[in-house]
């Protein structure tokens, strides 16, 4: 969990130029236990709208559960 989290933080700081926010993480964390709860492997999917990306588009950033 550390590890997707860590992973998370820095995608989120790459796309957005800003530090991840409370909420986020905690969607981020909700979503990851919705996975484990229901034994589903993969990934958590978190989409940014086009004005919250330094790019101006949007984007989904994917974090690999383990």
């Amino acid at each position: 969990m550390e590890e997707a989290l860590r992973q998370f933080r820095d995608k989120i700081r790459i796309a957005t130029g800003r530090e991840v926010l409370p909420r986020e993480i905690s969607a981020f964390t909700e979503q990851v236990a919705v996975a484990a709860a229901h034994h589903q492997p993969g990934a958590v999917q978190f989409g940014l709208c086009d004005f919250q990306t330094l790019s101006g588009r949007a984007e989904t950033i994917e974090v690999p559960l383990r």
